[in-house]
């Protein structure tokens, strides 16, 4: 009898430990299948807006470039930025923190921040050398139309939110 419970309770613990693994792994699927649903229908955004601009393949390939270009250096701005932040923050949380070494700090993120945003308009003059006067006036709408969208789905998700919490 004793040797049916062990073989009983070591049936259980296989299965819960397989059950385990099947719901962690089809975890990780989802979780890829949504970046590549993302980053799908970010490119296919992308396709629609050069249709939409009636884009020559030569303008569709500058513009690819010129995006990959400035991608890359936004990424390298981005993580330069990020580690001076977090080395301003362990510093401000030390109990003996140096001032001096603060001040630098925020310094040096100030000049990061400023070639950030010297890099994103050297970015959009990129992409108006690129595009015809009337090409970028749709650009433009379209990228304005989508930042209110943006926005409006931002307020209804607070909104939601606020009502979820207050119930």
């Amino acid at each position: 009898m004793k040797i049916k419970n062990k073989e009983c309770m070591i049936a259980r613990i296989v299965i819960i430990i397989l059950g385990f693994f099947l719901a962690l792994s089809s975890s990780v699927q989802a979780q890829e299948s949504d970046r590549r649903l993302h980053r799908d229908s970010r490119q296919d955004r992308a396709h629609r807006m050069h249709d939409k601009l009636d884009l020559s393949e030569e303008q569709r390939k500058s513009l690819k470039r010129h995006k990959q270009k400035h991608r890359h250096k936004m990424k390298a701005l981005k993580e330069k930025m990020r580690a001076k932040r977090q080395a301003l923050r362990e510093e401000m949380q030390k109990s003996d923190f140096d001032a001096a070494k603060v001040r630098a700090l925020n310094k040096e993120i100030k000049i990061l921040h400023n070639e950030s945003s010297y890099s994103r308009l050297e970015g959009v003059l990129g992409v108006r050398d690129i595009l015809t006067p009337e090409q970028f006036s749709k650009f433009k709408q379209y990228k304005e139309n989508r930042r209110d969208k943006i926005k409006e789905r931002r307020s209804e998700s607070r909104e939601r939110f606020k009502s979820h919490r207050d119930n």
